[in-house]
């Protein structure tokens, strides 16, 4: 019953068996929250809750995996969700098109796991199934912070 009861909160119940792209769909839940979180709890909070979510989510990925009886079956969007937040982890300002780039740019980063984020793929269970998400949700940080130092320092010399 445990293990059921895991495999459904790794997959957001039914949501993670849609055709339409569940990865999308999970990560985009995960924008929603992390809007939601950014929105109403201060920075430690919010990384304490990020890390608090990645630890549950390797377990929880582990187990499904093992229910589902698959390396990193597709069904399983948890992943995506929990990374969503450290997308936007310490930027200055976050709106709703930050929420939206950041979503896109996470979305290209874990469709194609450039800059070695396939490596992570290679660990087994919940660990390389969370991994790679947080890798391109990193990357995807890395690439706001580096676009908003870009936008903030056009705006001042007036390009």
């Amino acid at each position: 019953m445990r293990d059921k009861i895991l495999t459904s909160i790794s997959t957001f119940g039914f949501l993670g068996y849609s055709r339409f792209m569940p990865g999308t769909l999970g990560a985009f839940l995960g924008t929603a929250f992390s809007y939601f979180l950014f929105g109403n709890y201060s920075r430690l909070m919010i990384l304490a809750v990020s890390i608090g979510l990645i630890i549950f989510a390797v377990y929880v990925c582990s187990v499904a995996e093992r229910v589902i009886g698959c390396r990193d079956p597709s069904c399983v969007i948890l992943d995506e969700f929990v990374a969503m937040p450290v997308c936007f982890l310490f930027l200055r300002r976050r709106n709703a098109a930050v929420f939206l780039l950041g979503f896109l740019i996470f979305r290209a980063f874990d469709i194609l796991k450039p800059l070695g984020i396939k490596f992570f793929e290679k660990f087994r269970g919940g660990l390389g199934i969370v991994l790679d998400d947080i890798m391109a949700a990193c990357y995807t940080n890395i690439t706001l912070h580096t676009l908003s130092y870009l936008v903030r320092n056009c705006v001042k010399t007036n390009l």
